[in-house]
């Protein structure tokens, strides 16, 4: 994958993030460097696609921003309970992912993106393509796309 292929990917990653986080749950979320810390206890939700590419995207979200994020998309006051925290985590990176697909492989449309499901806990660790850390209000996520097949090298 040339350089120009990788940076113009990780533009749209990170323009599907920062307007994912903003139109649907009300949060800024700014790419960064390094904003993954190890001290941070995180989220994970992980959506498997098939289609023009195939792969898996992982988002990771520090756990203490599941209660505003959770709140933000169902547009609740109160605090919603850890099974709807989990569900709006699931939704964001499904909404993300459903962005990002198209923007990579022009032209080919058609994709089928599974649920989304809690991830084995090494996921950061497995082969990927992309990754990115991102500043979100008072915490981090972390974005991580495998693409396992269909993408031009």
């Amino acid at each position: 994958m040339t350089q120009q292929t990788q940076a113009s990917v990780s533009d749209l990653i990170a323009e599907a993030v920062e307007r994912s986080f903003s139109d649907t749950a009300f949060m800024t979320a700014v790419p960064g460097e390094d904003l993954s810390p190890d001290d941070v206890a995180w989220t994970s939700s992980c959506v498997e696609f098939s289609g023009p590419l195939k792969g898996r995207m992982t988002l990771r979200l520090s756990r203490s921003l599941l209660p505003e994020l959770a709140a933000n998309i169902m547009g609740e006051d109160e605090t919603p309970s850890e099974e709807d925290q989990i569900d709006a985590l699931g939704e964001m990176i499904n909404i993300i992912c459903g962005v990002v697909l198209p923007g990579i492989k022009e032209g080919e449309d058609v994709y089928r993106i599974d649920s989304p499901h809690t991830p084995p806990t090494d996921t950061a660790e497995a082969p990927h393509n992309f990754e990115m850390s991102f500043a979100v209000d008072e915490g981090h996520a972390h974005l991580i796309l495998a693409i396992d097949k269909g993408l031009q090298t």
